[in-house]
């Protein structure tokens, strides 16, 4: 960090910094060494209770060319959790010019306190979007999210034409991944539903104001520990947020029931968490799923 900050303080005539923070984690104890140059403090799941690493270990790079760096150093046991993140998170601003802050995000970690890094990172990403709900980005947003020692994450994307006789590509594309897994079928049953509903609701509204279809990506992140997957599916079709209309009223007898309407509901009954965020261009839409 020191040699870092030298080189970046020589010719730097403009006054540019940076900030950083920088660790190394061995794998076999778990001894995280890490330092911080000026950064946002990350916070540490232990125990299921997030807690701030905010020891200092020196002033932003590009200070002054002698500034001297210490580090600092924990243990992470089985299933702690790192959570990193740039200010552009915290200093999030909403309409009415309120930031997001350190206690709105220490907040919604408490209440996801279970989530794996996958579904931490988007989901925290969906929060920020809602709370800044249109207004213009003041920094950049970066977050990366690391559980130590419990099984990897498998993933897997595919990208396909916006259309409906596309779903049983993407059917087969999750099925492989689930059957490798042993999910169980009335499970993979629920998970067919969700991901149907989602999957024509961007053949059929995305890219509505195009002469030919546009593309959709479905992600896939499976986690062993507990048995979860979360899909993903991103389009850079027209804004259309599928969650945005809230649960339709139920028909009391058959008689009454219209056709439309329920599929959105149905899903949001069938998985464990849906989330829609607008990212620059792109919808995205994700649900979980675990067994």
């Amino acid at each position: 960090m020191q040699s870092a900050n030298y080189h970046l303080c020589q010719g730097n005539d403009a006054g540019m910094f940076v900030t950083v923070w920088a660790a190394t984690l061995d794998y076999n104890t778990g001894k995280l060494t890490y330092v911080n140059a000026g950064h946002n403090p990350p916070l540490l799941r232990h125990n299921g209770s997030w807690q701030w690493l905010r020891k200092r270990g020196g002033l932003f790079l590009g200070s002054f060319d002698l500034a001297k760096y210490r580090s600092e150093t924990v243990y992470l046991e089985r299933g702690d959790q790192l959570l990193l993140y740039t200010d552009g998170v915290t200093e999030a601003f909403s309409p009415n010019e309120e930031q997001y802050g350190e206690q709105r995000l220490e907040r919604y970690l408490y209440q996801h306190a279970s989530d794996h890094p996958h579904a931490l990172v988007d989901g925290l990403r969906a929060d920020v979007a809602a709370w800044a709900n249109g207004a213009e980005q003041s920094d950049d947003i970066t977050l990366l999210s690391m559980e130590f020692g419990v099984a990897p994450e498998v993933t897997g994307t595919i990208t396909v034409p916006a259309k409906v006789d596309q779903l049983e590509r993407v059917l087969h594309f999750i099925h492989n991944e689930l059957g490798k897994r042993l999910c169980p079928i009335a499970v993979q049953n629920q998970m067919d539903i969700a991901l149907e509903e989602l999957f024509v609701n961007v053949c059929n509204y995305a890219y509505a104001d195009k002469n030919e279809p546009g593309t959709c990506t479905v992600d896939y992140v499976y986690n062993a520990n507990p048995h979860a997957m979360t899909i993903q599916l991103s389009d850079q079709g027209v804004p259309f947020d599928p969650l945005g209309h809230g649960d339709p009223s139920l028909p009391t007898s058959i008689e009454d029931a219209q056709v439309g309407g329920l599929g959105i509901y149905m899903t949001r009954r069938l998985v464990d968490d849906l989330s829609y965020v607008r990212d620059g261009d792109t919808n995205i839409v994700a649900f979980h799923k675990t067994w």
